[in-house]
């Protein structure tokens, strides 16, 4: 028969040989052993893994860890960077995941989500991959020419949101798309972008051109964002969609920018630079912006619901320098945006209709031909519509229809309606009232621009800019002719078969659209229009 038995030290142990008192022994040593170990357990905190593990409670604490993370993360999962300050390494995001189940990167304290935690001043974010979110990380390189975040490599349908952007206006900083392509359907939402002029160049950059082998960069969303403060310079656009590269020009890049908040952002005479075709620029706010929405390369954008608005206040210009809207191209659309004020020095925003330098892709400054610039409001501005006529190639073919403006400038008088008599154009049921030394058109006749009463608008300065329309019952303000493209207003209200000249459509319901962003939840004062601008409720603009 087989015995029973077992090893202690080498040595058999037959357990026909063991009495009962070793059994009781064992026993007995057994459980003294489990209540020591139970006792430790319970009287000392779990030793965690240095770098964390990722979670809420234990975040990773260090770039290296979280790339680990990033490494073997699941998609659907989100991992947890620790508050602090990173000041060296290099994020890689490039997971390839679908969309509902992406992955996200946020920031812990340990406690709980901690936007605005993690400051990284050196440290690089590369996105590459598909379907991830990166959210709640500060970038405050001050003003050191390093990359803050690219996407590249064929990153799509990827997301950049509630992160602060502080001092980053270099020219790579912020980047879709620098040497390389098909970067799309990405979004860049709710973040802030402060330039405190330490640093210049672009702030956020969509790369469309040959020279660096950037193509097909589509389709990409840059909404719900806050720019404010720029420094002023050539090159230093808050958003530049697009190159000079001449090859690159008439390349649809379908871009939407909308719902965005402009404060004090004089950067370039160009605050926002479209040079690529089919970009869409739609609800958003320019306060106190020297530096205009520029259409400066590519064809067939539109520009609607916008409002642009000078406080008053003692910002820096220069002659060059046209607030507003800037036209070149051809086919592009400019309908039911709103400008009002103007600067200390006396400039004001408008659209600034400009002549071209050539009349094909050979230049970025292509001739104007057959734009639409129609149901727009101009309030005690400068000027309202403008063609330049200095240039080679005169602006031909427009269409400048159911537009209202109205002035009362004597510091510095312009003419509201400027054509220089140049033809080609039509103009319809545009109406103006001008006082003051401004005056309402040059060599427009009576049809083209009408003399219309006094236009009223009042404005409440919670939340700026809150606007209020008043509209007299008068037929000269509801006998606007209709344009198949323009069905709704600023606001988006319908317009019927007779519309209303001008950016609102009296009477009925209209939507509040709020703008701007809110990354951190804090009240962030206003720079030069004297007030303060709430970010988590936005700014609202409401009939």
């Amino acid at each position: 028969m087989k015995k029973n038995c077992f090893l202690i030290k080498g040595k058999e142990v037959h357990i026909n040989n063991i009495r009962a008192e070793h059994i009781f022994s064992i026993f007995v040593n057994a459980g003294i052993i489990m209540f020591c170990l139970t006792f430790l357990l319970l009287s000392f905190p779990l030793v965690v893994f240095a770098g964390g593990t990722g979670t809420l409670v234990d975040p990773y604490d260090s770039i290296a860890s979280l790339n680990t993370g990033i490494d073997s993360a699941s998609c659907g999962d989100t991992i947890y960077l620790k508050s602090g300050t990173y000041t060296t390494g290099t994020v890689t995001m490039n997971k390839t995941c679908t969309g509902g189940n992406e992955i996200t990167i946020s920031v812990s304290d340990g406690v709980s989500e901690d936007l605005g935690g993690a400051i990284f001043t050196s440290a690089i974010v590369y996105i590459t991959g598909d379907y991830q979110i990166l959210k709640g990380i500060e970038f405050d390189p001050a003003g050191a020419s390093v990359i803050s975040l690219e996407m590249q490599n064929g990153a799509s349908y990827n997301r950049v949101t509630e992160c602060k952007f502080q001092d980053v206006g270099n020219n790579n900083g912020i980047t879709i798309g620098r040497n390389s392509s098909n970067n799309t359907h990405n979004r860049f939402d709710h973040c802030s972008f402060i330039d405190t002029g330490s640093w210049g160049g672009y702030m956020l950059r969509i790369r469309v051109d040959d020279v660096q082998n950037a193509r097909g960069n589509i389709h990409n969303r840059i909404d719900h964002n806050y720019f404010r403060d720029h420094s002023s310079g050539s090159n230093y656009e808050d958003i530049q969609i697009g190159d000079g590269d001449v090859a690159t020009f008439q390349e649809d890049n379908y871009t939407i920018v909308e719902y965005n908040l402009f404060e004090n952002a004089d950067s370039d005479n160009e605050t926002v630079s479209s040079k690529s075709s089919s970009n869409i620029f739609r609800y958003n706010v320019f306060i106190d912006c020297n530096g205009a929405l520029t259409l400066r390369a590519g064809d067939d954008c539109e520009v609607y619901a916008n409002f642009f608005y000078f406080s008053g206040a003692d910002v820096s210009s220069g002659t060059d320098y046209i607030p507003g809207v800037r036209v070149f191209g051809h086919n592009q659309t400019v309908i039911n945006n709103y400008f009002e004020g103007m600067s200390a020095a006396g400039y004001g925003p408008y659209v600034y209709v400009e002549g071209g330098q050539s009349d094909d892709d050979t230049d970025n400054q292509k001739q104007v031909v057959n734009a639409l610039i129609a149901n727009n409001t101009f309030k005690n501005t400068y000027r309202a519509v403008h063609f330049e006529m200095a240039e080679t190639y005169d602006p031909i073919n427009c269409i400048i229809i159911n537009n209202f403006a109205e002035t009362n400038q004597t510091a510095r008088g312009g003419t509201l309606f400027m054509d220089h008599d140049a033809g080609g154009h039509t103009f319809d049921a545009n109406r103006g009232h001008a006082t003051g030394n401004s005056s309402l058109t040059d060599t427009l006749n009576g049809t083209e621009v009408q003399v219309a009463g006094e236009f009223e608008i009042t404005r409440q300065k919670t939340g700026l800019p809150v606007v209020n329309w008043y509209y007299p019952d008068s037929d000269e303000y509801h006998d606007g002719t209709p344009i198949g493209i323009v069905t709704e207003d600023i606001q988006g209200q319908s317009r019927g078969i007779s519309p209303d000249i001008g950016s609102d459509e009296s009477g009925g319901t209209d939507s509040i659209i709020t703008v701007g962003c809110s990354w951190d939840g804090a009240t962030i004062s206003s720079s030069s229009s004297g007030g303060a601008l709430n970010p988590p409720t936005g700014l609202h603009i409401e009939k």
